[in-house]
């Protein structure tokens, strides 16, 4: 099977664009990392990756860096941004001036996922630039667009004219804790988030008990493991990723006698993927009570929203963090689908997060 292919380019050379409120912090260093961070992870998932450029002082002209995108499904170009005012801190991924290919639709978990991580204090947003001949702005994505792309982005990650952000965006966990959420919107959406190879997914040699069922060589069959547990706490966090460095987005709040049971779809470092899609949990704080039960068929469908603005929350409910929104008025509205329910609650195909369902349409 041909892989699908991924075109990534650090958005500027050399010593680049240095920030006037952090000295040490220069855009060229930080999209470079962050490029080659995002490179390893999507390759993990399974993407064939590809850079514009192979080294980090050597330059390419914008349009041809674009262009390198041919035969790919994605393109992403990555930068972060300036003004005069150093309160702005929201995150904007441009996109498509046309919405071609309904390119919002990840431009959107883009700029969502980016302000969750970075916490920024303004939701991130997308944007669109035309140029006077109608065409796009940026020779980056008129590039990209002649080769034959939809989804081709510049993804500006904070702003660095913002203390707050700039010093953030220096730490390199946080550059790698930026490019998983990243990487994993972008796996999800192009259906490629089963495929991670990484510590419970891969294949590893016998004479070690890890828990997942076992083929005839002695091998960890991919993708297996799935158990479920109680907690052994009254409160357990919520946490958007494997460890306490990342944000808290919800909570297990069960007193003793009252506890449910959750599935674990995956182990990392000591932490659990809820299977709802909430989150991770800490596996010091539950007890294993055994192998989940098959789970039943469900069938993807389509909705349409009926509202203008419809919030997207990090699990089914309420109490669940917002992670971003869809906002489209009557006669412009989009179709996005559903691939599991819960409680009246819908998660999106897209990786996003939940939607309240008593607010959409089911037109397939």
């Amino acid at each position: 099977m041909t892989k699908k292919k991924i075109c990534i380019d650090a958005g500027h050379y050399g010593k680049y664009n240095r920030s006037t409120v952090v000295p040490e912090y220069y855009e060229s260093d930080m999209v470079w990392k962050l490029h080659l961070l995002q490179k390893e992870i999507l390759e993990g998932y399974g993407f064939e990756v590809i850079l514009t450029r192979s080294r980090k002082n050597t330059d390419r002209p914008l349009y041809d860096r674009g262009y390198a995108a041919e035969g790919c499904v994605l393109f992403i170009s990555d930068h972060s941004n300036a003004c005069s005012t150093e309160s702005v801190d929201y995150p904007v991924v441009y996109r498509g001036y046309d919405n071609i290919g309904n390119c919002d639709e990840l431009a959107g978990k883009l700029a969502a996922v980016i302000a969750d991580t970075m916490g920024t204090a303004q939701a991130g947003r997308t944007a669109t630039r035309r140029g006077s001949s109608g065409k796009e702005y940026y020779a980056v994505l008129r590039g990209a667009r002649a080769a034959g792309l939809s989804d081709y982005y510049i993804l500006e990650h904070s702003f660095h004219t913002n203390k707050k952000m700039t010093e953030w965006l220096l730490d390199d966990s946080n550059l790698r804790k930026l490019a998983e959420a990243e990487c994993r919107v972008i796996a999800e959406h192009y259906g490629m988030a089963g495929e991670k190879k990484d510590q419970t997914s891969q294949t590893v040699d016998s004479g070690q008990e890890t828990g997942g069922k076992q083929d005839g060589e002695g091998k960890q069959q991919a993708g297996t493991l799935q158990y479920l547990v109680t907690t052994t706490c009254d409160v357990l966090r919520i946490r958007s990723g494997p460890g306490t460095n990342y944000p808290i987005v919800g909570y297990i709040r069960e007193t003793e006698g009252k506890k449910n049971t959750y599935t674990i779809a995956e182990e990392r470092n000591g932490w659990g993927r809820l299977k709802s899609g909430a989150g991770w949990i800490s596996l010091s704080h539950v007890e294993r009570k055994g192998t989940s039960a098959a789970p039943q068929v469900f069938t993807p469908y389509l909705i349409e929203t009926t509202c203008d603005v419809l919030n997207i929350r990090s699990g089914a409910g309420m109490d669940y963090s917002a992670t971003g929104s869809i906002s489209e008025k009557s006669g412009r509205k989009n179709r996005y689908t559903i691939i599991e329910e819960r409680n009246g609650w819908g998660r999106l195909k897209s990786g996003a997060g939940w939607i309240s369902l008593s607010k959409t349409r089911r037109i397939s």
